[in-house]
């Protein structure tokens, strides 16, 4: 095992892997530094978790591949010349190498994003609160308006708070002081947005999330037992309001949640 740091590359959308990254290679005694820049003279081990922001690529490295292959407009041919010549590539779910090429998917393992309990991942206590009953956040798009502002028209009693541009610890900490976390999806047929469901149950709240596409029926059997699921936004307004006039169902959900084993193996994914 290489003695010098492994380098984690990430920008601010990743925040939270990265951390979830850095923290599970702590405990398996492997010292590591989140950076915002790839040096390719440095021989160092880098993880690099959106290899399409970078020019230029170093000679020792993984690539996490986070994007959604068939649907994300960022896999071309540049993207996919990062995965062929990489050590090898991480991918988030199956659903997405199973639509890569063979010669692409020779270089691809499954590594499930890690789900840590957020308080493990910071310094400082957590200030937990119910001080808004529904969040959401994220890029904002058409279908995503749509669906926010029929919920406010439907349920103008409650205290929705809706996330367009903010990141890293100070997006947590909203995360912190909110009961119900939404998941709506970007695209259309998308897979299962497992980053930002570890992100909500990292904080011990509960995700309200449309399903994913029938492509992801492994993911879905994983989180079906801590995520609400629904088909459609009727289905998730009464979902909201059943949790909210319920809290004993709502904590059964909460004291489900199952964070990733401290002996998770992450040193056999650096070694395969």
């Amino acid at each position: 095992m290489n003695q010098k740091p492994i380098l984690i590359f990430s920008i601010k959308y990743g925040y939270y892997i990265s951390k979830t990254i850095q923290y599970l290679l702590k405990i398996n005694h492997i010292k590591s530094e989140i950076v915002q820049y790839v040096d390719p003279i440095k021989d160092n081990l880098y993880i690099i978790l959106f290899s399409h922001k970078v020019p230029q690529f170093p000679k020792n490295y993984i690539v996490y591949q986070l994007e959604q292959k068939d649907i994300c407009n960022r896999i071309d041919q540049k993207y996919i010349f990062s995965i062929v010549h990489s050590k090898k590539t991480w991918d988030y779910t199956p659903a997405n190498i199973i639509r890569f090429e063979e010669y692409v998917r020779k270089k691809m393992v499954y590594f499930p994003i890690p789900l840590i309990d957020y308080q493990k991942l910071v310094s400082y206590p957590i200030q937990y609160s119910n001080q808004y009953d529904v969040l959401f956040y994220g890029t904002m798009n058409g279908d995503r308006i749509s669906i926010l502002e029929y919920i406010k028209k439907q349920l103008p009693y409650i205290r929705l708070r809706v996330i367009d541009n903010m990141f890293e610890d100070q997006l947590f900490r909203e995360i912190c002081k909110s009961k119900i976390v939404l998941n709506i999806h970007f695209y259309q047929n998308a897979n299962l947005e497992t980053a930002r469901l570890n992100e909500i149950l990292s904080c011990k709240k509960l995700p309200i999330s449309f399903y994913p596409s029938v492509y992801e029926l492994y993911h879905y059997q994983l989180y079906k037992d801590q995520v609400i699921f629904v088909k459609n936004i009727n289905e998730m307004i009464q979902k909201i309001q059943y949790y909210l006039s319920n809290p004993v169902e709502y904590q059964k959900i909460i004291d489900n949640i199952k964070f990733t084993s401290e002996d998770n193996k992450i040193i056999s994914f650096l070694e395969k």
